[in-house]
C-alpha cells in the first residue's frame, strides 16, 4: 500500500502534536509522518532532499500564513487546517478555497473518516486486479441468513459487526456487505447521515467484472459507523441474484486484499448463482430461527439442499425479538446489548 508523506506544521499547537500522535499510532501503514517546528523547517527540508510531502497539517492563525500557502502551492502540497469555528475562519483569512489545495476542518471532525478520504483523493490510481485463484483468503467471513423474521437479519448482522469489533483486540475495522434484498439498509444508513445514494454494491460488481480497480471509487462504495464499514446497497437488488460464484469470490477477494479487512460479515438474502457455494466459503453461519414447527421444517430442507451440517460451520440462533414492534434498527441493536440474549451472542461469535 502506497504511503502519502504528510508534514505537521506543530509549534505551539497541541492539537497537530495530539494528531501526529494518533497518527503513528493508527494509520502508518497509510501515513509517513515528518514533523516540523516552524515553515522555515520544512522549506529547508523541501530545499536539501529529494524527499516529496504530500499534506501539510497545521492549526488556524497560523505565524507567516502567507508564506505556508506559498511554499505549499509552489511544491503542490495539499493544506489541511483545522478550526475551533469554521463560520469564523473567514475572518482570520482562512476561507476555504481561497488558497489551491486548502481545505478547511473542524476541529472536532472524524478524523478516521477525514484522513481516509484525503489518502484516497491524494492515491488514486487504477490498476489492475491480480487474482490469484491459489492464494487464500485471510478475512474471517461470517455469514447471517434467516429461515423465520428475514427483518431481523440487518440488526442482527450489525449487532454481530459491533460486537467483533468492540472486543477485537487489534483494533481492525469490521465490514458489513449486505446481501438480502429490502433490508432496510438504505433508510438505515440516510437516518444515520450516510449517503446511500452513492457508489454502491453494483459499482464493486463492475469492477470485480472488468478486473479494473479504482481506489478512489474502491473506497466510495462504503459508508462508515464507528468503526463498522458497510458497502453501500445497490440502487436495484437484482444485481444480487445475477452473481456468479465467480464474481463473489472476486468481490472477496478485492475486500479482504485490497481493503484489508480482516473480519467481513455478510447478511444473506437474495440468493445468487451457486448459493450453497458462496455459504460454504464461509468461516462461520448464524442461521436466525424462530421455535415454530414451519421454521424447523424449513431449516430441514435447508440442510438437505445445501450438506452443510456436514461441514460444521452453521450455528443455529433462536432469535429473541423485542417486544416494542415499533423499535428502528439502532434502537433494535442497542437493546440486544444490554439483554442476556446479546451476551449469549457476544460469547457465541468467532473472534
Amino acid at each position: 500500500m502506497k504511503k502519502i508523506k504528510s508534514g505537521f506544521l506543530e509549534k505551539n499547537s497541541e492539537y497537530i502534536r495530539r494528531l501526529n500522535n494518533y497518527i503513528l499510532k493508527n494509520n502508518n501503514d497509510k501515513i509517513e509522518s515528518f514533523v516540523f517546528s516552524e515553515i522555515q523547517k520544512l522549506k529547508d527540508f523541501l530545499e536539501r532532499t529529494s524527499e516529496e510531502i504530500d499534506l501539510l497539517f497545521f492549526e488556524e492563525n497560523p505565524e507567516n500564513y502567507n508564506e505556508i500557502v506559498s511554499i505549499c502551492e509552489l511544491y503542490n502540497i495539499k493544506m489541511i487546517c483545522f478550526a475551533e469555528n469554521i463560520n469564523e475562519v473567514g475572518k482570520n483569512n482562512l476561507e476555504s478555497g481561497d488558497e489551491k489545495n486548502l481545505i478547511v476542518v473542524d476541529k472536532f471532525t472524524d478524523v478516521d473518516q477525514l484522513l481516509e478520504d484525503t489518502y484516497y483523493d491524494i492515491c488514486d490510481e487504477e490498476y489492475t486486479l491480480n487474482i490469484d485463484k491459489s492464494s487464500i483468503n485471510t478475512s474471517k467471513i461470517i455469514g447471517v441468513y434467516s429461515l423465520a423474521n428475514s427483518q431481523f437479519q440487518l440488526p442482527f448482522s450489525l449487532f454481530a459487526a459491533e460486537s467483533i469489533s468492540e472486543n477485537d483486540i487489534s483494533n481492525d475495522r469490521v465490514l458489513l456487505l449486505d446481501m438480502q434484498e429490502n433490508s432496510g439498509l438504505k433508510l438505515f444508513l440516510n437516518q444515520n447521515n450516510q449517503n446511500s445514494n452513492k457508489m454502491g454494491l453494483e459499482d464493486l460488481l463492475v469492477m470485480t467484472e472488468t478486473g479494473t480497480i479504482s481506489s478512489k471509487r474502491l473506497t466510495s462504495c462504503k459508508s462508515s459507523l464507528g468503526k463498522i464499514d458497510i458497502i453501500n446497497p445497490p440502487k436495484d437488488s437484482s444485481v444480487i441474484a445475477d452473481m456468479t460464484f465467480e464474481m463473489w469470490k472476486n468481490m472477496i477477494n478485492i475486500l479482504s486484499k485490497e481493503l484489508k479487512y480482516k473480519y467481513i460479515i455478510i447478511n444473506f438474502g437474495t440468493r445468487c448463482i451457486n448459493f450453497y457455494d458462496v455459504l460454504k466459503e464461509c468461516k462461520k453461519i448464524y442461521i436466525l430461527k424462530d421455535e415454530s414447527l414451519i421454521s424447523n421444517n424449513r431449516l430441514s430442507d435447508f440442510y438437505q439442499e445445501s450438506n452443510l451440517n456436514e461441514y460444521e460451520i452453521v450455528e443455529e440462533i433462536s432469535l429473541i425479538q423485542p417486544k416494542n414492534k415499533l423499535l428502528d434498527i439502532s434502537k433494535i441493536v442497542e437493546a440486544w446489548k444490554w439483554s442476556e440474549f446479546g451476551d449469549s451472542i457476544r460469547k457465541r461469535l468467532v473472534i
